[in-house]
Formats: structure tokens, C-alpha cells, sequence
């Protein structure tokens, strides 16, 4: 079920108080951002903080002139590097031709974001790529998404960490590859990607949250789900991304900006 009016309204509350604190970060406009993170994938527990994601866009005339574009505004405490201070949340802002750029590649967190319905607030000029989400539910979108879970599982059983950083393993990783192979699968088979958990496969990912099973048990149980999507069949999905429909809608964008 979808959250209730009680959590919307929570997750909307949380959105306003991110936009005061960022006033000042952004070098452009917002377009769109969501609680992201496990509570806006409903995956917390009541222990859990609020993290952002989010896609801005710089003044045309900045990226005509010569003055370099920040790609990425972020600000992210490693993990165990220090207590969570509830006023400086986790947050991942993209500037617009980044953003794109992803989409263009397949990027799951890109594409995950035309597809998150509850904690967001967006402009019109959003609604027009999303109105095209499905577009962007290609075989490129799959195969990033199994290659990155494959890169990290190859560091685990390696290294016994993962992530490029170095991060201890942990059932946060864990349950964040089960997710991302169970979207890949969903969109496989002719669907798109979960972004409000519930019901079964809510249970059975908070089942790994809770640190019940063994991580060489969950590490055996993705790379068999691995090689399953490996060999499943991507021919009825589209190869890659329409750049032009990507393209077209960034110039869009900035000449909005202009007007």
C-alpha cells in the first residue's frame, strides 16, 4: 500500500526543511528532489535518518560561458565516520546535464528517480521527462545495474568489504544489491522499478535489514540471481536510450532558463 497520509506528510515536511538548508548550496534551480535512502524506498526502521537525492539546473548562460559547472553537490559522511546530525542530512544533487548523462547510460539511481511517486516535489519541466519514464527501460539499464552488483560482490569476496570506498560489509549493502537485482528482474520481465517497498518482497528485503542471514549466505544467493539474469533474454527490450529524447528535453531545460 502506498504510505499513509500521516508518512506523506511526514516525507513532505522533511523536503521543505532540505530546501531551507540548501538555499545557498545550489548553484541553479531545483527541479525535482525525493527522500531517498531507505525511508524513501520504505525500508527504515525507526533508527534510520533521512537522505536526499535530487537534479538542479545551473544558469544557461554559465554553461555557454566559461565558468566551470559543479556536476555533483553532495555531502555524505562515510560509514561509522561520525554521528548522524539530523540538521546535516546525506545529499546527492545532480546538475541536469549530469543527470541526463546518466539516463543516457542506463543508470538505475537516474532512472529509479522518474519512477519515485511518494516524498517529492518537482517542477513542470520534470514532468515532461517522466511523462516519458518508460523510455528508459532498456537492456543498458539491466546490465548496469548487474554489472555494478557484480563489481561489488567480486570486492566482498575478495576483500570481505563493499564498495570502491572500502566500506565494511554490512546488511545495508546486502539488502541494497537484492533491491537492485529485484528491479532488474521486474524490469526484465516487462515492469519497471519499485521504488516504495511493500507487501512480500518488502518483508523478505527487511528480513536481510534485520542482519538474520549470513552474509557468504546472501553473497551465494545474489551471485546465483546474477547468473540467472546473465543468461535471461534482453532481446525484446530496447538496446539503449533514445539519446535524442534525452537531449531534446535538456535543451528544453536550459532554454527555459532564458525565458
Amino acid at each position: 500500500m502506498p504510505p499513509t497520509p500521516e508518512q506523506e506528510s511526514e516525507m513532505q515536511v522533511q523536503l521543505a526543511g532540505q530546501v531551507e538548508r540548501m538555499k545557498g548550496r545550489l548553484p541553479g534551480r531545483l527541479l525535482f528532489h525525493r527522500i531517498a535512502g531507505s525511508r524513501g524506498h520504505n525500508l527504515h526502521t525507526e533508527r534510520s535518518d533521512w537522505d536526499f537525492l535530487g537534479v538542479f539546473a545551473v544558469p544557461t548562460t554559465q554553461v555557454l560561458g566559461l565558468k566551470k559547472v559543479e556536476p555533483v553537490v553532495t555531502q555524505q559522511a562515510d560509514e561509522g565516520d561520525r554521528p548522524k546530525d539530523p540538521t546535516q542530512p546525506d545529499y546527492q544533487y545532480f546538475e541536469v546535464g549530469k543527470f541526463c548523462e546518466m539516463l543516457a547510460k542506463g543508470n538505475p539511481t537516474a532512472v529509479e528517480c522518474l519512477y519515485a511517486e511518494h516524498g517529492r516535489a518537482r517542477t513542470l519541466l520534470w514532468d515532461e521527462i517522466e511523462g516519458q519514464r518508460d523510455r528508459f527501460l532498456t537492456a543498458s539499464l539491466v546490465g548496469t545495474a548487474c554489472g555494478f552488483a557484480a563489481g561489488q560482490l567480486r570486492l566482498y569476496r575478495k576483500k570481505g568489504y563493499l564498495h570502491t570506498t572500502g566500506g565494511t560489509a554490512n546488511e545495508k549493502w546486502f539488502y541494497h544489491l537484492r533491491r537492485l537485482l529485484n528491479d532488474a528482474r521486474r524490469v526484465l520481465a516487462g515492469g519497471f522499478p519499485m521504488v516504495w517497498h511493500e507487501g512480500a518482497e518488502r518483508d523478505a528485503i527487511m528480513h536481510i535489514r534485520r542482519n538474520v542471514v549470513p552474509y557468504d549466505e546472501l553473497a551465494a544467493e545474489l551471485e546465483v540471481e546474477l547468473s540467472e539474469l546473465a543468461e535471461a533474454d534482453r532481446g525484446h527490450l530496447p538496446q539503449a536510450v533514445d539519446i535524442d529524447a534525452v537531449s531534446d528535453w535538456l535543451v528544453r531545460v536550459r532554454i527555459a532558463d532564458l525565458n
